[in-house]
C-alpha cells in the first residue's frame, strides 16, 4: 500500500474505533443474517469474538507499515480457522460484511468528502484481501481430508 493508503486506514480507523463495539456487533449481526450457515462455528455469546476482531482490526490497522511481519501470524489465523470448518468460500461474505459496516462508520465522518470515503473504503478493501489472502494460504496446511466441524 501506498504511504498516503497507509495515512488513509491509519486515519479512518481512528475515525471509528471508538465505537469498535458497536461495530463488530453490527457485523456479526449482518454477517449471520446473510450467512446464517457461519452461525454455529461461533459460541452462543459473542463477546469476546467481537473483541477479538476489534483488537484484529486494530493490531492491523495500527501496523501497517509492517504488515509483512503480520504474515506468519495471519497465516496461522486462517489454519486455525479451517480447523474451525471455515471454508475458502466463506472469506468473502465476511469481507464484503466488514466493508460494509466500515463504509457506514466512515459515512458518519463529519469533514471527510465522498471522494475520501472512497478513497478510504478501496484501501480497507485492499487491506482485508491481503488479509484474507494470508489467511487461506495458512488455511491450505490444513489436511484436507481432515473433518470440518460443521457439514
Amino acid at each position: 500500500m501506498s504511504p498516503e493508503a497507509l495515512r488513509r486506514v491509519r486515519e479512518s480507523y481512528a475515525s471509528f474505533a471508538p465505537r469498535m463495539p458497536e461495530l463488530t456487533a453490527a457485523f456479526y449481526r449482518r454477517l449471520f443474517a446473510r450467512r446464517p450457515d457461519l452461525r454455529p462455528l461461533f459460541r452462543d455469546d459473542l463477546t469476546l469474538q467481537e473483541r477479538h476482531l476489534a483488537a484484529s482490526l486494530e493490531l492491523i490497522a495500527l501496523n501497517l507499515a509492517m504488515l509483512d511481519a503480520l504474515e506468519e501470524p495471519l497465516r496461522q489465523l486462517g489454519a486455525d480457522h479451517a480447523r474451525a470448518g471455515v471454508r475458502a468460500a466463506d472469506y468473502p461474505p465476511v469481507v464484503e460484511t466488514l466493508l460494509e459496516v466500515i463504509g457506514e462508520a466512515l459515512a458518519g465522518v463529519p469533514a471527510s468528502s465522498d471522494a475520501s470515503r472512497a478513497e478510504s473504503a478501496a484501501d480497507w478493501r485492499r487491506l482485508l484481501e491481503a488479509v484474507g489472502r494470508h489467511m487461506l494460504a495458512g488455511a491450505t496446511r490444513v489436511e484436507p481430508d481432515r473433518p470440518a466441524a460443521r457439514p
